[in-house]
């Protein structure tokens, strides 16, 4: 029987790299900045930002950090994992 979390592993893998970022873009375009702008902005090159929105490339923890601190949004929600984009106080989340 053949061991199918080979299999398993790098599809799931996949699932989570292209979800990675794509938050990205609508944040950007929403506020009407350029690639280049915002590469300016946060010293890094206009072709990481672009490869960051098509998923070629992962951003390093510090370059996330930025790109949070950019939008003034969490981590969780430049990476998907939250719906609501701004930090919550404990007050205001559900029990």
């Amino acid at each position: 029987m053949p061991n199918w979390d080979i299999f398993i592993i790098p599809f799931r893998y996949n699932i989570v790299k292209e979800k990675t970022l794509l938050r990205l873009k609508e944040l950007r375009k929403k506020r009407g900045i350029s690639q280049i702008k915002l590469a300016m902005d946060l010293k890094i090159s206009q072709n990481s930002i672009s490869r960051y929105e098509t998923n070629q490339r992962e951003a390093d923890y510090e370059t996330l950090i930025k790109l949070a601190d950019y939008f003034d949004v969490t981590l969780d929600y430049l990476l998907e994992r939250d719906k609501y984009g701004k930090s919550r106080s404990f007050s205001d989340q559900q029990p």
